[in-house]
């Protein structure tokens, strides 16, 4: 196993508090993709993301005549809708403890550090002016700036081109299954902090390699990485 030279975190749960209210933006989305759309009720769930959202009705239109022109569609509507919802989290957000102080020791340590989000360009930067944070980031690739969004790999594969870092040498840090399935699919290890949403066997289930209670325990886990070539799964 090769050391780690680059770090790529997650944005929401992981370093700010998650305070988007999912529940009205997946309510709103629904309603516009049945009403505007015709796409029958059971094709859609509550329970997944917006974007996750998009997929399905993008499967379920399949190849139909004008369905691409139907999902772009969508997929502007959707992100313009979870933009309004994401500004206004972005202003009530809180840093997550430890947050800037584990930034702070990575980057002068010398890791690449690169952050990616699901979330909006705008409501990224809201966050990263907030709190004073883009200083510690070589690269930041929001919702905007991919082609596909985690759990689809090309997001983070954008982030470790820019980074100019291959897989082996790079560590996914987020709060939920997307994050680490993403990390999975482009062959990268991921630590698994439970700040968010997800329970460290929901984690665990989709692939962490490690998983920690806070992400004040992250630089000894770098340095453990870095000092053995093999190292035990931290439980």
């Amino acid at each position: 196993m090769m050391g780690v030279n680059a770090i790529v975190f997650d944005l929401d749960g992981t370093l700010v508090e998650f305070r988007m209210d999912y529940t009205s933006l997946r309510k709103e989305a629904i309603e516009t993709i049945e009403s505007t759309y015709g796409i029958p009720s059971h094709v859609i769930s509550t329970e997944i993301s917006v974007f996750g959202m998009l997929e399905k009705v993008s499967r379920h239109l399949d190849s139909a005549n004008g369905s691409h022109a139907i999902v772009a569609d969508l997929r502007r509507q959707l992100s313009s809708m979870a933009s309004k919802y994401e500004i206004d989290a972005a202003k009530t957000t809180k840093l997550i403890p430890d947050a800037e102080n584990v930034l702070r020791e990575m980057r002068s340590n010398g890791f690449k550090m690169g952050l990616f989000t699901t979330g909006a360009k705008d409501a990224m930067n809201h966050v990263l002016q907030r709190f004073d944070l883009a200083k510690y980031f070589d690269v930041c690739v929001a919702r905007d700036d991919a082609p596909k969004v985690k759990p689809d790999p090309s997001h983070l594969n954008l982030v470790l081109s820019l980074l100019k870092t291959p897989p082996s040498q790079a560590l996914v840090v987020g709060d939920t299954t997307l994050d680490v399935e993403c990390a999975k699919a482009a062959g990268v290890r991921s630590v698994g902090v439970l700040t968010g949403v997800h329970k460290s066997d929901q984690l665990r289930a989709a692939g962490a390699t490690y998983i920690l209670n806070t992400l004040r325990d992250l630089p000894q886990l770098v340095r453990m990485i870095n000092a053995e070539p093999v190292q035990a799964k931290l439980e």
